[in-house]
C-alpha cells in the first residue's frame, strides 16, 4: 500500500507564511530580519510582493520529520525619490527648467550613498534617460547597477510679465514645429 503511513511515522512540517516590511534602502542592499523568532536573509534587489523560501524553518516535523518550509512575502516601502530598476538599477526622476533642457546644464542627482553631477546635453527632451554607471545597487551577479536619471522637464504653471514677454519674443524668432511630422 503506497501513500499509508501509520500514526507514529515521520511527517514533513507544515509550512508557514508571513509577512516582512522592509525600507527600500534595505530591498536594494539585502538584509536580515526576523520573522517567527528564526532569522530569514533578504538578497538584494528584492522587489514589493517577493516570496522568499527559507528551508527547513516551517513547523518542526511530528515524529522527528523534516520541518516545513517558511515563506516570507515582503512589503518594500516605498522612497521619496528613488524606484527599482532592473539588475540593480536605481531609477530617479530629476527635474530641470525648459532653459535647463534647451541649453543644457549640470545637476547634482542624489544616489543612494551621495550625489553625482550629471550633464544635461542641450535640447534634452522630457523623458530622457541619463545613466551614472555603478550609482545604483549590487547585482545578483556581482558588481553594481547603474542610477537612472529620468530627466521630466517642468513647464512654469505661472509667469511673470517678463518672462511671458521673454517667451513670446522666442516664439517670435523659433522656427521649429514639433508638430510638422503630424
Amino acid at each position: 500500500l503506497f501513500g499509508f503511513r501509520g500514526p507514529n511515522q515521520a511527517q514533513r512540517g507544515a509550512d508557514l507564511e508571513a509577512r516582512a516590511d522592509l525600507t527600500f534602502e534595505d530591498a536594494v542592499y539585502g538584509s536580515t530580519v526576523e520573522v517567527n523568532g528564526r532569522k530569514v536573509r533578504i538578497p538584494p534587489g528584492v522587489r514589493n510582493g517577493a516570496r522568499i523560501r527559507a528551508a527547513g524553518h516551517g513547523e518542526p516535523g511530528p515524529n522527528g520529520g523534516p520541518a516545513g518550509d517558511l515563506y516570507v512575502v515582503v512589503d518594500v516601502r516605498p522612497h521619496p525619490y528613488f524606484s527599482q530598476g532592473n539588475n540593480g538599477d536605481v531609477i530617479v526622476a530629476v527635474p530641470v527648467t525648459i532653459a535647463e533642457a534647451a541649453l543644457g546644464t549640470k545637476v547634482n542627482v542624489p544616489t543612494l550613498d551621495g550625489q553625482v553631477t550629471l550633464k544635461v546635453p542641450p535640447g534634452t527632451k522630457h523623458g530622457k534617460t541619463l545613466r551614472a554607471r555603478g550609482k545604483g545597487g549590487p547585482r545578483p551577479g556581482g558588481g553594481h547597477g547603474d542610477l537612472l536619471a529620468k530627466i521630466e522637464v517642468e513647464v512654469p504653471q505661472k509667469l511673470t510679465k517678463e518672462e511671458k514677454d521673454l517667451l513670446e519674443r522666442f516664439a517670435a524668432v523659433h522656427k521649429g514645429n514639433p508638430r510638422a511630422h503630424l
